[in-house]
């Protein structure tokens, strides 16, 4: 356990975690001056973040759309580890407890989000001395937020080794249908917080927040609320009524719920060491670097040709996805030909491209994975080439998946062009900086979650600031083009 945190904490993924969860305090909290709402309750009636109990209730809300995806992510290559560094090798040809090596990988996976919760709780606790200087609130009123989510991160934790240890939960398409699972139980906690089993299911414990939001509620205005938004555009505050948030109060059932969530988790962690077969696990087979260093002398750029490059760019990005994927992306594309231009923009472009997000996120990465970048470096501008020609097959690819929409999109044509640009460039950049998908994955399902939810500000094909937004994608995307020649420039 202590090895295995030892070298998480030495890689800088934990640590942009770190200043992320230092900073949620910022990003979680209210502001009644911002042009975007972070956390509304009826603005009509109420005035918001008037007092410093809407800090830690905003900051977990919020947190709970975010952290459980973040963290399974973030550790769902728990095992994978022990792969790439070599010991999973080792443990093939020894005896061991699967049960002891299981309970330690998720032990160190539950202290390294532990230690996160923590820098989150000091970030908020910051933002209150900041926001209401003088005033104060109880440490149950305060703590009680965050401590509710401590479940969640330990059932998180279990699923994400679990989903290593199931062949058809390992890949990008693993990803994607867990953390849209997450989604899916965060909003049914937030609209049906009562129903037992939303309870048993929820992973961020909103349900808990919903329930003491209804309640200080009735006990300033004698009825529950009519509307919440979290992370939605602003609405124009003129309440006046003041609200304060009670300390959270766990009543028998949620002792129950408790009950059932330690359940699931042995459920899940038996399961976890019954299908956890070292002794059958065959190591990757890495190509070595020393392999390519034959070549003493660079190859001449002419190695590398144009239409064939271009081509293998285009097999390594669609070959790994599955013929389902492929025949549910072809599905989704012929409905958007047939469909009215609302529905294609509003519930089409966000569908097929989240099935479409294996292709998406090989950009980048699938190179690294297959060894190529090693030996592009003995070729001229050989890297450099590469990266030209898998962003054209990106860009390509996900133009003609998104044909039938930008032929009905009318004035907000080009804005997806540019945002497409803007796509393969962003997940080009996140896959050669990190050597992985599952980054580019996160921030994808949760715009595409947002966008979903009615927030079009950053893709407002059909509103008003058409202009400004394709402009702004299409400027960043030049910036990321300056930073990919930098990132390649020959040493």
């Amino acid at each position: 356990m202590q090895a295995d945190s030892k070298e998480r904490m030495r890689r800088w993924s934990y640590w942009i975690l770190v200043l992320l969860a230092l900073f949620m305090g910022v990003i979680g909290s209210p502001n009644r001056n911002s042009s975007f709402s972070v956390f509304t309750i009826d603005p009509k009636i109420y005035q918001q973040a008037s007092n410093p109990t809407w800090i830690p209730i905003s900051v977990c809300l919020v947190l709970g759309l975010f952290l459980p995806i973040i963290e399974y992510i973030y550790l769902k290559n728990t095992l994978t580890v022990d792969q790439e560094n070599g010991a999973a090798e080792l443990m093939s040809s020894i005896q061991f407890s699967k049960i002891k090596y299981i309970l330690g990988k998720l032990l160190s996976a539950c202290t390294l989000m532990f230690s996160l919760l923590i820098f989150i709780i000091i970030g908020s606790f910051a933002m209150i001395l900041i926001r209401f200087p003088g005033q104060s609130l109880s440490w149950q009123q305060f703590l009680m937020p965050f401590l509710l989510m401590i479940p969640g991160i330990v059932l998180i934790a279990i699923l994400a080794i679990f989903s290593e240890t199931v062949s058809f939960l390992r890949g990008t398409l693993g990803t994607i249908l867990i953390s849209v699972l997450i989604l899916i139980s965060y909003i049914w906690g937030t609209t049906d917080p009562t129903n037992f089993i939303a309870r048993i299911g929820n992973f961020s414990g909103n349900v808990y927040l919903i329930e003491t939001i209804r309640k200080a509620c009735i006990a300033a205005s004698g009825k529950s609320f009519g509307s919440l938004g979290v992370l939605s555009s602003t609405i124009k505050n003129t309440g006046t009524r003041d609200l304060i948030f009670p300390a959270i109060s766990l009543s028998k059932q949620n002792v129950a719920v408790f009950g059932w969530q330690i359940i699931f988790f042995l459920i899940f962690f038996l399961m976890t060491v019954i299908f956890f077969a070292p002794h059958r696990c065959q190591s990757k087979v890495k190509k070595s670097a020393a392999s390519y260093k034959k070549a003493k002398q660079p190859v001449s750029n002419k190695a590398i040709r144009p239409f064939p490059l271009l081509k293998l760019s285009f097999i390594n990005l669609w070959r790994p996805m599955s013929y389902w994927v492929k025949l549910g992306i072809l599905i989704l594309w012929l409905i958007a030909l047939g469909s009215d231009r609302q529905t294609c923009v509003q519930f089409l472009l966000p569908l097929i491209l989240l099935v479409a997000l294996p292709f998406l996120s090989n950009i980048g990465v699938q190179g690294q994975k297959m060894g190529m970048n090693v030996w592009l470096k003995t070729i001229n501008n050989g890297r450099r080439k590469q990266a030209l020609f898998e962003c054209l097959a990106g860009f390509f690819s996900t133009l003609l998946l998104l044909f039938p929409i930008i032929i009905k999109s009318g004035k907000g044509a080009f804005l997806l062009v540019s945002f497409t640009f803007f796509l393969v460039l962003f997940a080009w950049l996140l896959g050669k900086m990190t050597g992985d998908n599952r980054l580019f994955v996160f921030f994808m399902v949760i715009f595409w979650f947002i966008y979903l939810n009615g927030a079009t500000l950053f893709l407002p094909i059909m509103g008003r600031s058409i202009s400004l937004v394709e402009s702004i994608y299409f400027v960043v995307a030049l910036g990321l083009v300056c930073l990919q020649g930098i990132l390649l420039k020959d040493k």
